[in-house]
């Protein structure tokens, strides 16, 4: 059911291939994050095709019982255009004709500049503040406190353009928006993946146990790009928890999506240590992004499909921060050092006061 506001959002989501399933999701989170924010009507896009034969809208429940921005935009609407080549463009005339070709001339361009991010430098620092997230200048330009004086006004957030959960919690905590905005998209997003039923959210962990998801990022990982991390950062890590938890309680999953030699590599290196582990490697990706989500305790990497878990999850995040990945929600998110080092008496803290089924 539409509300009464004549306002609305939406967010394009980044349509080149290379983009992973992670952003995708971060540009669909945005819409909802603005959504709360200013008051807005959400407009639902499609997710596009991440390319595995995955119907990710259905799995997440992002699309269900939302309406459809194509379904708004028919009408005489006014569209505020965001997006990274042209800026951002309040468009009153024909307004959706123009913005698919803000959307075709943006689509041609990031094919042209992708294929040239390794030589021209340059690109890389311009799409930075958009692709990790708008500042809040940026965002009181676009809203000027939301007084936009038309009967029906669209924003249009398009190709990586975003603002990402770890800044609203930022700007939450320093008082520059209401922190509560973190908090209800957050229960939001969960309460739509949790109430959808989908035949690939199956657990196969024991229930009597502390199940403890270690993923580990390789197939793409490279050093260069930053989302590499020795397997001796995931194995302090996992050496400290089991200290914290009583003996014979948990049990060790560690997932990743790898080549046949570093996927060896990584069940060599663990068994040799643990013998209350499990190993899937290259196991269906919604399958693992589900088990991720309902482990009690879940090691976040550089990878933001990973990350997405971390959002979703009621357990307890060990994460790494980096870039835009930092300050986290303090009640479930420890920060971990370049080591994999942590402060085990704020995990302890974490675990007890969350109330879950854990104990320590």
């Amino acid at each position: 059911m539409l509300s009464n506001s004549k306002k609305y959002i939406t967010v394009i989501p980044n349509p080149y291939p290379g983009a992973r399933l992670g952003h995708k999701l971060k540009d669909i989170f945005t819409a909802f994050i603005l959504a709360e924010w200013f008051n807005l009507q959400y407009l639902h896009n499609p997710i596009p095709d991440y390319g595995d034969g995955n119907d990710w809208e259905n799995f997440l429940g992002l699309g269900e019982k939302e309406n459809l921005f194509t379904d708004i935009v028919t009408k005489d609407v006014v569209i505020v255009s965001c997006s990274p080549l042209l800026g951002i463009r309040r468009l009153r005339v024909k307004s959706y004709l123009v913005l698919k070709s803000i959307i075709k001339i943006e689509r041609i361009f990031r094919k042209i500049i992708y294929n040239r991010l390794d030589s021209l430098k340059f690109l890389g620092e311009w799409r930075s503040p958009y692709w990790h997230g708008v500042t809040i200048n940026y965002i009181e330009e676009v809203f000027g406190g939301n007084k936009e004086n038309h009967q029906e006004l669209i924003y249009s957030f398009l190709h990586g353009v975003r603002v990402t959960l770890t800044q609203i919690n930022i700007w939450g905590k320093a008082g520059s928006i209401n922190p509560s905005i973190y908090h209800n998209v957050l229960e939001k997003l969960k309460a739509k993946y949790h109430q959808q039923q989908h035949p690939d959210k199956i657990s196969y962990y024991n229930q009597e146990l502390i199940n403890i998801a270690v993923p580990i990022r390789r197939e793409d990982a490279t050093l260069e790009d930053g989302r590499f991390l020795q397997l001796q950062f995931y194995e302090n890590i996992v050496q400290q928890l089991i200290e914290v938890f009583p003996e014979q309680s948990y049990e060790l999953h560690i997932y990743s999506l790898a080549s046949e030699e570093d996927a060896q590599e990584i069940i060599n290196s663990f068994s040799k240590k643990y013998d209350r582990v499990q190993f899937h490697t290259n196991e269906p990706s919604m399958t693992v992004m589900h088990n991720l989500i309902i482990s009690d305790v879940l090691i976040v990497d550089h990878s933001s499909f990973h990350q997405i878990p971390g959002f979703l999850s009621e357990g307890i995040k060990l994460y790494h921060p980096h870039g835009y990945i930092k300050e986290l929600d303090d009640d479930t998110w420890i920060p971990v050092d370049d080591q994999g080092m942590f402060n085990q008496d704020d995990f302890v803290d974490a675990v007890n006061n969350w109330g879950t089924n854990l104990s320590v």
